[in-house]
């Protein structure tokens, strides 16, 4: 399956106690150019999508929400599944499933919890400025993604590179 699919997979083929996690892909129109939200975490110096960590109990829907509103300070509207990253981190196999999210007020992000930065970038410019290939596999999605979307916030005004 492509990493670019709608609930797609991509990375590792991992096993055992998986830890789940939440991701979301905020975006906006600014001045005609599509832009997607990154934020820098001090903590591990890089550049990543909005991202968290399950609570005991709590739905991937849920979690992505919150996490948005920990990290960014935005309150965002779930929109369409994107790709599901599988990967191993802290010798652990993690599994995020991404979301494209609608943010209600996109002016309202700033940094915060974890985040020390963040930035809205066009999408060429967020492939180079985020760390892990996983993530640009999600980038791609959510390019597709918007390509095809049938909604008045869809197609219409892509960068020609992106259309």
């Amino acid at each position: 399956m492509e990493a670019s699919q709608a609930r797609g997979r991509v990375g590792l083929g991992v096993s055992g106690a998986v830890v789940h996690a939440a991701g979301g892909v905020p975006w906006r129109r600014r001045n005609g150019h599509l832009e997607v939200l990154v934020v820098h975490r001090e903590k591990y110096d890089d550049w990543s999508f909005p991202k968290g960590k399950n609570r005991p109990g709590e739905s991937d829907e849920d979690c992505v929400v919150r996490e948005v509103a920990e990290e960014t300070n935005l309150d965002v509207t779930i929109a369409d599944e994107l790709a599901t990253v599988v990967y191993e981190a802290k010798g652990k196999p993690k599994r995020v499933r991404y979301w494209v999210v609608d943010p209600e007020d996109p002016d309202e992000a700033r940094p915060s919890n974890e985040v020390d930065e963040l930035a809205w970038l066009e999408p060429d410019a967020a492939a180079k400025r985020l760390t892990y290939e996983h993530d640009r596999a999600v980038l791609g999605s959510f390019l597709e993604h918007v390509a095809t979307r049938k909604t008045p916030r869809g197609a219409a005004g892509l960068p020609s590179t992106l259309g």
